[in-house]
């Protein structure tokens, strides 16, 4: 049952955009598909959070193996007797270890090289100019909106002021001309004030933009800077290592330790070092092979996981309001619109039609005037009224088809007073064809002869129904 007076009706057309794509949902059956998006949701936030633990747990693991590299798995062997002094061998290890990395240093000099290029081509005038990012011009944007709309709103009245002739439609008084020009001289005004306006917010827009454009290249600048900073490591040389003096450093301290060879005594001490250098070693290869062992575990579980992720994600976004429901509601709002211009066709000699366009999670309603769009909110009364009457029983007879939900009832208070003789009377000859429809029309003082009548009485503060 739908009750609809000049007042109130089922303020499907003067809702909201996003209650109005809810009303459509309710009524087109769709609460099943947002039902799968909250059950798809749910499940995509569980996933999430496996994923982002697989995650967690590989960082951890990457983490410990960056912190205990094994630069060599070759074992020391012990030395015999004699041996070679401490110091001349722990010098000969480091050379050989600059020997043995020399390409990865000499890469990491390399690189180090030209990060310290890269900085040095930012100039401090570059670095150090002063910008400042610009602000409002939202805002300014949301003010031309404004006018925008205010200007049409005044073309919209200059129209309608046109439209009167000499004589008000209403009570056949003669219009003053010079009441009209008047009006009409203060929405010329109106518009050319926002004209004047709308230039300014222009000229402002693009001062903003090019002062926001210089904003964001001193931005990339200062990060590039930051970047190769925090790249440039300050303690590598700037000169590669020589391969040829390392190899004759080496070869003289072997000449060093053959000399000093009769001379070592405690032989033990420094075997004892080398089985524990060896045992460290063996126990270090083995916490990064099992932690390896566990990070491919771990790389697969997220890779099987990521692709749970992902489809979830799919099925998320398919069955939110802007996936499936928005086709559906896409495809089948044409029949509603349809519809609703037949009716409105008949009640309005064609002069009005009503049009409806999707955007995101919003149902925007245009409404033509002899095909000009017009705001609904301009509408008289009288043609308020037809546009809502179209819309129920376009409505009605969608349901019909495609809902669970019935419109078997529908109270019309005080509608026919505001349509004129042939508006009626084309009111009437639409719902006599509503064979499924039983429509109660509330007036005083007007009646149809093809229609049943039922006369309200009231006597000392007591009403009573008589039926015709």
């Amino acid at each position: 049952m739908v009750y609809q007076s000049t007042t109130n009706s089922l303020q499907f057309l003067t809702a909201t955009d996003t209650n109005r794509k809810k009303f459509l949902i309710e009524l087109l059956n769709l609460d099943s598909y947002l039902k799968l998006f909250d059950n798809f949701k749910e499940a995509h936030k569980v996933a999430a959070a496996d994923v982002a633990e697989i995650k967690g747990s590989i960082s951890t693991i990457k983490a410990w193996i960056k912190s205990n590299p094994i630069t060599s798995t070759t074992k020391k062997e012990l030395l015999g007797v004699p041996t070679s002094p401490e110091d001349l061998i722990s010098e000969r290890a480091l050379v050989q270890e600059r020997l043995d990395n020399i390409k990865n240093i000499n890469n990491k000099i390399n690189l180090n090289n030209q990060y310290r290029s890269q900085l040095g081509e930012i100039s401090a005038e570059e670095l150090t100019k002063e910008t400042t990012e610009p602000t409002g011009i939202a805002d300014l944007r949301a003010e031309d909106s404004t006018i925008k709309n205010l200007s049409a709103q005044a073309v919209a009245v200059i129209m309608k002021i046109d439209k009167l002739g000499t004589s008000c439609p209403t009570c056949l008084q003669e219009i003053k001309q010079e009441k009209v020009t008047e009006l009409k001289n203060e929405q010329n005004a109106i518009i050319k004030k926002n004209n004047y306006r709308a230039k300014e917010i222009s000229l402002d827009v693009r001062d903003k933009k090019a002062q926001l454009k210089e904003h964001e290249e001193h931005q990339k600048i200062i990060q590039k800077f930051e970047k190769f900073s925090s790249l440039v490591d300050q303690n590598l040389p700037q000169q590669t290592e020589d391969k040829t003096e390392l190899e004759r450093k080496i070869t003289s301290l072997n000449e060093k330790i053959s000399e000093k060879e009769n001379e070592i005594r405690d032989i033990s001490s420094q075997n004892t070092a080398i089985t524990k250098f060896n045992t460290e070693l063996d126990y270090l290869i083995s916490q990064v092979k099992e932690f390896k062992l566990k990070l491919l575990s771990e790389e697969f579980n997220l890779k099987k996981n990521n692709e749970v992720y992902a489809n979830l994600e799919v099925l998320k976004k398919a069955f939110s309001t802007n996936g499936l429901v928005a086709y559906k509601i896409e495809n089948l709002v044409k029949d509603l619109e349809d519809l609703v211009n037949e009716y409105l066709a008949e009640l309005s000699d064609g002069r009005f039609g009503l049009q409806f366009a999707i955007t995101n999670d919003k149902l925007n309603v245009v409404i033509s005037d002899e095909g000009k769009d017009i705001d609904i909110l301009a509408l008289s009364s009288g043609e308020l009224a037809r546009v809502n009457t179209s819309t129920l029983l376009a409505i009605r007879r969608l349901m019909s088809t495609l809902s669970k939900s019935r419109i078997n009832a529908l109270f019309l208070d005080e509608v026919i007073g505001v349509l004129d003789d042939e508006g009626r009377e084309k009111l009437i000859e639409i719902l006599l064809k509503e064979h499924e429809l039983n429509t109660f029309l509330v007036s005083h003082g007007w009646s149809h002869p093809l229609l049943s009548k039922a006369n309200v009485i009231k006597t000392d503060n007591i009403s009573r129904v008589e039926w015709q």
